[in-house]
């Protein structure tokens, strides 16, 4: 990995912190001062896109934050996707996540064991979790499933997407929503679990 490594320091001096440049296979990786970044043995980044990762909005101080990839994990980078400060985000060994273009807000976890996928122009608000997996047996079974976020979906704050679910193009997905199972497109979904509120929504 080593040769395809390449640190380069540059300094924004608006918001006084420091970011590193890292190329894996020429895909371009920014973190920001203080981010953890751990990528494990066989890890591979592919894609076209560009990942920053620790950002902070205007005023605003950075929290502890964290991205691993576990040893033969992927991800996908097919946009240009940025992940704000406070976030912890584990891709579990032999999972992929692949991420398409716009941005995860503070303080989101996502943990992929299987698969995640996220499309294009998806905005996803604060506290938002994302899981593919129950992690634990119920009755001999442990549900691990794909989860699908299609593009130009808005996904609102402290919402929970859990295993399996699919989320269509242009779905909107109401604050505290605990999503359970698909969601049409163009929709928008609130509760616990989330059902559909409103049909041909659309976002700006």
């Amino acid at each position: 990995m080593s040769k395809h490594l390449f640190i380069k320091f540059f300094f924004d001096l608006k918001k006084i912190q420091t970011s590193y440049l890292l190329f894996f296979k020429k895909i371009p990786i920014y973190t920001f001062y203080k981010m953890k970044f751990l990528m494990q043995r066989n890890a591979k980044v592919s894609g076209n896109g560009h990942l920053i990762l620790g950002r902070t909005w205007r005023n605003e101080f950075y929290k502890q934050s964290q991205f691993i990839m576990r040893k033969n994990s992927n991800l996908v980078l097919n946009g240009d996707f940025a992940i704000y400060t406070g976030c912890s985000i584990v891709v579990q060994s032999n999972a992929t996540l692949t991420l398409g273009s716009g941005y995860i807000n503070n303080d989101a976890k996502v943990k992929c064991y299987n698969s995640i996928t996220i499309g294009h122009n998806v905005v996803i608000s604060e506290g938002v979790v994302i899981r593919d997996s129950d992690n634990h047996h119920i009755n001999g079974v442990m549900n691990q499933n794909p989860i699908n976020i299609g593009n130009n979906v808005w996904i609102g704050l402290n919402v929970t997407i859990l295993n399996g679910v699919s989320i269509g193009e242009g779905a909107v997905i109401a604050a505290g929503s605990v999503v359970v199972s698909d969601v049409p497109a163009y929709t928008l979904v609130a509760g616990c679990p989330a059902k559909v509120k409103k049909t041909n929504v659309m976002w700006h």
